[in-house]
């Protein structure tokens, strides 16, 4: 509750606050802080007038461009870029991920060039929805091909929940524990933060 406080404050969802830290996360172990992270949404399109009956996998992606070139200092400026920039890229959920990715094989003549392995996935709602109301979360596993790190945020009655899926043979001994450590040290800071009634505008991101 305390986090998503501070995001409502800042005018940006807690999914989109979460992505921020993940990605601040990513720029801070990355040579290159202009990356692309693939995002799961959503999308139950009306194809059929009963479609809203249907129990199904309704997941499809885009692709989040991250930029933290020049996004240095507050975190509630990174927050609300990735806040707009995720908006905008909704506006074009008919040309999802895959499609993308597709047109960029062909363009390149690559597929592994047009490989985006590292996936964002929550589902917190804005509400106090959490995600326990779909029925008693028993066990999970997460084995898509092409992923090698998926970052997986969701709510209980316990609260916020992060799970990261990893190849972890690709990472060096350690990397993800260290990056675990920091992504989690990021976030605890931001809820202690906006628990206190601090903005985001004077809590520092870690790049």
């Amino acid at each position: 509750q305390a986090f998503k406080q501070g995001a409502q404050a800042i005018h940006v969802t807690a999914s989109a606050a979460l992505c921020a830290a993940f990605a601040d996360t990513l720029a801070l172990w990355s040579a290159c802080h202009h990356f692309v992270i693939n995002t799961t949404v959503f999308n139950r399109l009306p194809v059929h007038p009963e479609v809203d009956t249907l129990v199904g996998d309704f997941t499809s992606t885009i692709l989040l461009e991250i930029d933290y070139r020049e996004a240095v200092g507050a975190f509630q400026t990174k927050a609300q870029a990735v806040q707009k920039q995720l908006s905008r890229d909704l506006q074009h959920v008919f040309f999802n991920g895959v499609l993308v990715q597709r047109a960029l094989a062909k363009n390149r003549k690559s597929q592994k060039a047009s490989q985006f392995p590292v996936v964002f996935t929550s589902t917190i709602f804005d509400d106090s929805t959490s995600f326990e109301s779909l029925g008693r979360y028993v066990c999970g596993i997460s084995q898509t091909p092409q992923v090698q790190f998926d970052c997986q945020v969701y709510e209980t009655a316990d609260g916020l929940v992060i799970h990261w899926d990893t190849v972890d043979e690709l990472f060096p001994a350690g990397m993800i524990a260290d990056m675990h450590a920091a992504f989690d040290t990021l976030v605890t800071s931001l809820c202690k933060a906006a628990d206190e009634n601090q903005r985001w505008a004077q809590h520092r991101s870690m790049v």
